[in-house]
């Protein structure tokens, strides 16, 4: 705790040099109400503490290199869209240290996207949603395939009300995020557009909507 006070009041002093410190200063000036949503500063702060200060925060980040964040994102046990969004902040913080002109390159831009899936993993991903919802009960079936055909946020999905789903135009309007029981505003703009049902899903979500109180 005591180090942790004395590496924010000494980032405000003097430039940082290590990731740490680097952290501690894009948090307090980019990871703020005024311009990110809450989720996002959640989400955010959760993958820079528990993966890239826990790996990097004691080294000086004008050492860090290219290849050596390659080779650990890609030995990370992750999915690749995991992996994707770790290397995503990674770069964010980078780019916040050359916007106040500590470092004149971004390490992270060379870096290889490894978040791709194949086309090919897409089918099996299919079929385990199928084989999930086939004996399951009608509340959790329609929880499963809202989430599966309409790729929306977990934060979106909580947030939804029967006022937001359209059955008769077969949209959601997604207007709103929850994270741990907090209401705000969704992760991005495009995140706010209607969302097509597909017609088995709205009929899935009318029959969910009779049971439902």
């Amino acid at each position: 705790m005591i180090l942790s006070l004395r590496r924010n009041i000494n980032s405000e002093l003097r430039a940082p040099e290590t990731v740490s410190e680097l952290i501690a200063h894009y948090r307090k000036h980019e990871l703020v109400p005024e311009r990110k949503a809450f989720a996002t500063i959640e989400s955010t702060g959760h993958y820079l503490k528990r993966h890239i200060e826990a790996n990097f925060g004691s080294k000086r980040f004008l050492e860090i290199w290219t290849i050596d964040v390659e080779m650990w994102l890609h030995a990370l046990n992750y999915a690749p869209g995991t992996r994707s969004k770790i290397r995503n902040i990674m770069s964010a913080l980078f780019n916040h240290a050359m916007r106040y002109e500590w470092m004149d390159r971004n390490p992270i831009t060379k870096v290889r996207n490894i978040g791709q899936a194949l086309a090919r993993d897409r089918y099996p991903y299919a079929r385990r949603v199928r084989s999930s919802t086939f004996r399951a009960e009608l509340r959790e079936r329609t929880m499963v395939i809202l989430a599966g055909s309409t790729g929306l946020r977990r934060s979106e999905l909580v947030a939804l009300t029967w006022s937001d789903i359209d059955l008769e135009l077969m949209l959601v309007n997604v207007r709103r995020s929850c994270v741990r029981n907090r209401f705000g505003d969704t992760k991005t703009e495009a995140s706010r557009k209607p969302v097509p049902l597909h017609p088995s899903v709205a009929k899935t979500l009318a029959a969910w909507r009779e049971e439902s109180p």
